[in-house]
């Protein structure tokens, strides 16, 4: 699949689930088009990808339900201190521990 088919079928996706517009509106904005290449400044500073670490951050916008968004943003994950290895592999090395460790989605006990 082709860029431009990825970003066709995100936009869609994101219509579909209800996100945009909708809870997560006020994150991505409503002219999002996504794209592979990422330019990235801080304070008007380019920031160089071999000396930049990176955050992930693994949220649910409409938790529990799209219908009762009451724990809207739940927080799954929170990985700072990332930082990309060389090579053309796209993986990163973790430099920090987890902020807040992995927890998955699914129903909780009550």
């Amino acid at each position: 699949m082709v860029l431009k088919e990825h970003a066709k079928a995100l936009s869609a996706s994101l219509a579909e689930a209800k996100l945009v517009p909708g809870v997560a509106a006020s994150l991505i904005p409503e002219d999002f088009k996504p794209t592979t290449k990422l330019d990235v400044a801080f304070d008007g500073t380019a920031v160089n990808p071999s000396d930049a670490t990176y955050m992930l951050l693994l949220v649910d916008p409409d938790a529990p339900t799209p219908d009762d968004p009451k724990f809207a943003f739940w927080r799954h994950w929170v990985l700072p201190g990332l930082r990309p290895l060389s090579g053309d592999e796209g993986m990163v090395a973790q430099v920090q521990p987890a902020l807040t460790e992995y927890l998955g989605p699914g129903p909780k006990d009550e």
